[in-house]
């Protein structure tokens, strides 16, 4: 028993020494990423470019095969205005879809005061778009620091024919949606939001960040040049905006068509329908996350600890052999925690990521080896190992 006991200490020493130097790394690593060096960006990038939830989310895509006309979100409709050249043809635009009765339409465009447009378009712009019913206009927030910010609006934003709201997305890839922003001491509501709630898609009232599912079907995409029938539109939700801008073009974590940029009134869309399918996937707090990795970690250093005991007393097993058990084990526990996680994500819409538990479970060998050494140059220090 006391033999069983000494194992168990030792190995138990050896895994808390494992959790440590994964905690300190991962502090460091952070530090190093916080203090914005210039040649840090490429690997900074290189993280932010890829997550655990966009395999989730491709895994889902690649088994969903639902139909589109069906799916929740398939009565929003875009349409791109690329083609149009003049505020006069987007009036003519938006005569006809007031034409069609449409339920709300929103404006993922800003008109600014251009000097270059006459007052006869203008007005012609404004006609059409008092003509829309439950109209939401586009409201661009510029940051100057963390305290101060700029807003970009349309010369018609102060009348009271349009409710305006902000569009912007969280810099980088975007991943997440947040119903109510904050900037400075305001706290505006999201483009989406107000349309969620002007036709009653159940939206949260909250600061929180929530993940968009671009796994859902992405609906009818019109053409402001094309001749449809407004039985399309009938009832609809209309989104309008420009398709090819490339200043309102967004990196998104998934290929969509064959390409990882998406326009904004695309990703507002998505947002809608991920409401729409109540697929609110959020990400589990890191007070839960890091404790469940630690015992996760301290398990497989553990069980790492032990199968090397017992090969050392089977002469039968060569150190190739113990190496790859040792490799195949924590392979198990990461394939099995990705599973787990995977299965909470889309059964209770939380996400539980893994990176901690890899981190983790890479530096097991090396830190096996790190102390081995430091034994060597320090023979009275005692780490938990026979040798």
């Amino acid at each position: 028993m006391s033999k069983i006991n000494n194992t168990w200490a030792k190995g138990s020493v050896r895994a808390l020494i494992t959790i440590a130097i994964t905690a300190v790394l991962w502090i460091l690593v952070k530090l190093i990423f916080s203090l914005n060096l210039s040649f840090f960006n490429p690997i900074n990038d290189a993280l932010d470019n890829y997550q655990l939830t966009d395999l989730y989310f491709n895994i889902h895509r690649s088994s969903d095969h639902s139909d589109v006309q069906n799916a929740a979100g398939s009565d929003i409709v875009i349409i791109d205005i690329n083609e149009c050249r003049s505020r006069a043809e987007i009036a003519g635009l938006l005569n006809r879809i007031a034409d069609a009765e449409p339920q709300l339409v929103a404006l993922d465009v800003i008109f600014g005061n251009a000097s270059s447009v006459s007052q006869a378009e203008d007005d012609s712009l404004l006609n059409s778009l008092r003509r829309l019913p439950n109209l939401v206009i586009a409201k661009n927030i510029i940051p100057k620091d963390d305290t101060t910010f700029t807003a970009e609006s349309s010369f018609f934003a102060d009348q009271q024919f349009a409710t305006e709201a902000v569009i912007n997305f969280e810099y980088g890839v975007v991943r997440h949606f947040t119903p109510l922003q904050i900037f400075g001491s305001d706290t505006l509501v999201s483009f989406t939001k107000c349309i969620a709630d002007n036709i009653g898609i159940d939206f949260p009232n909250t600061t929180n960040d929530y993940l968009i599912d671009y796994t859902l079907p992405h609906g009818m995409i019109l053409s402001s040049h094309e001749q449809w029938n407004d039985e399309y539109l009938k009832n609809k939700v209309i989104l309008i905006g420009d398709l090819n801008d490339y200043r309102d073009q967004f990196v998104v974590p998934v290929t969509l068509k064959g390409e990882t940029r998406q326009a904004g009134v695309s990703i507002h869309r998505q947002i809608l329908a991920t409401a729409a399918e109540k697929h609110l996937f959020r990400k589990v707090p890191t007070w839960i996350e890091i404790p469940v990795s630690a015992i996760l970690i301290f398990l497989s250093t553990m069980l790492s600890y032990f199968i090397k005991r017992r090969s050392k007393q089977n002469e039968k097993m060569s150190a190739v052999a113990i190496k790859w058990l040792l490799n195949l084990m924590q392979v198990g526990f990461i394939v099995l925690a990705i599973v787990v996680a995977y299965c909470l994500f889309w059964g209770s819409h939380w996400l539980f990521s893994v990176k901690y538990i890899i981190v983790g479970f890479a530096l097991i060998e090396l830190i096996d080896k790190l102390l081995k050494d430091i034994k060597k140059w320090i023979p009275c220090l005692k780490f938990g190992d026979d040798d």
